[in-house]
């Protein structure tokens, strides 16, 4: 049985080091990190700008609605006072 020797053994030791460099790895992960962190603000962001669009359009609403609000609670008061005073 002839003695195989690998002359490239070191090299290709060498190159798989480099392939999993844990700087480079390290790196990657804070980059991918980043990437999420800045997408979370960004959704975050356009969630409270939804929110405060939509809480602009129901006040208003409101604001169109709460004078025929107060003036029917003004006639039921008037009501009821008529009504108790008989």
């Amino acid at each position: 049985m002839p003695l195989q020797l690998n002359l490239l053994h070191e090299e290709i030791l060498q190159q798989r080091q480099r392939k999993r460099d844990p700087l480079k790895l390290s790196l990657y992960a804070a980059i991918g990190l980043g990437v999420l962190l800045i997408l979370n603000y960004l959704w975050t962001g356009y969630r409270v700008l939804e929110s405060k669009s939509r809480l602009n359009s129901i006040q208003a609403e409101w604001g169109k609605i709460e004078p025929k609000v107060t003036a029917a609670q003004k006639r039921s008061d008037e009501l009821n006072s008529i009504i108790s005073t008989t």
